[in-house]
């Protein structure tokens, strides 16, 4: 012992540290925590996670409030924070012109146009209709459905692959890129032979030029209104 200063002994290390007041075991918060291990205190009980969760709450100044666009409620939101999901938040982007067209003209800006689809891989156009479908569509539609060339009529062994598939309205989404200029002539065989069974198929060309995400959303306003029959309503 020196005799201006009291040592102690630290119950984890055996280390002997100088304890400046009150009735410490242990030389740091590491050994505190060291200490510990093992020990299995368990999950929260269900009651004591709500008194956390309301705690926080107050704590924070944040209280539950509901989503904007569906009424869910948010639990623990942010200050700022409107939508429950980045799902909701888009829905809500859409049904509003201004910051729709804000937001296409910004695509354009960053994204280089047509990109080929390898096998088994989305291009972009297909994945741009893909979320304007999940997001303001309720009709239920199948991606790459497909479809053996023999049950419509062919004579190989072959398939065709449609890119969105509505079942209720019995319509094949097309979107075309450039690559569909060098097969017209397959590409109308094909869609007679679809034709034959009872599906009617829809094709778009995929625009061209700075504009280009401005003209898909008019076609996909266009699809929506003329072949789904829901009005210029359900598309914001």
């Amino acid at each position: 012992m020196n005799g201006r200063r009291a040592f102690h002994i630290c119950l984890e290390c055996g280390k002997e540290f100088h304890r400046k007041g009150g009735d410490h075991k242990f030389c740091t918060q590491k050994c505190y925590g060291s200490s510990l291990r093992g020990v299995r205190l368990g999950p929260h009980s269900p009651e004591t996670k709500e008194k956390i969760k309301i705690s926080l709450r107050i704590r924070h100044g944040n209280p539950v409030r509901p989503c904007e666009e569906c009424g869910e409620k948010i639990d623990r939101p942010k200050p700022e924070q409107k939508y429950c999901s980045q799902s909701c938040s888009s829905k809500a982007l859409w049904k509003r012109p201004e910051l729709r067209k804000k937001f296409l003209k910004g695509m354009a800006a960053t994204h280089f146009g047509w990109s080929v689809r390898t096998k088994g891989r989305e291009s972009f156009p297909e994945r741009f209709w893909r979320r304007r479908l999940e997001n303001v569509v309720s009709a239920e539609f199948v991606q790459e459905k497909v479809v053996k060339k023999r049950d419509v009529g062919g004579k190989d062994n072959g398939n065709y692959f449609l890119d969105f598939f509505f079942p209720e309205y019995g319509i094949d989404l097309e979107i075309d890129g450039r690559q569909h200029d060098e097969r017209k002539e397959y590409d109308a065989i094909r869609d007679k032979s679809l034709t034959g069974i009872g599906i009617k198929v829809v094709r778009y060309r995929w625009p061209k030029g700075k504009d280009r995400f401005v003209e898909a959303h008019k076609q996909f306003e266009s699809f929506v209104r003329d072949h789904l029959n829901l009005g210029l309503s359900a598309t914001g």
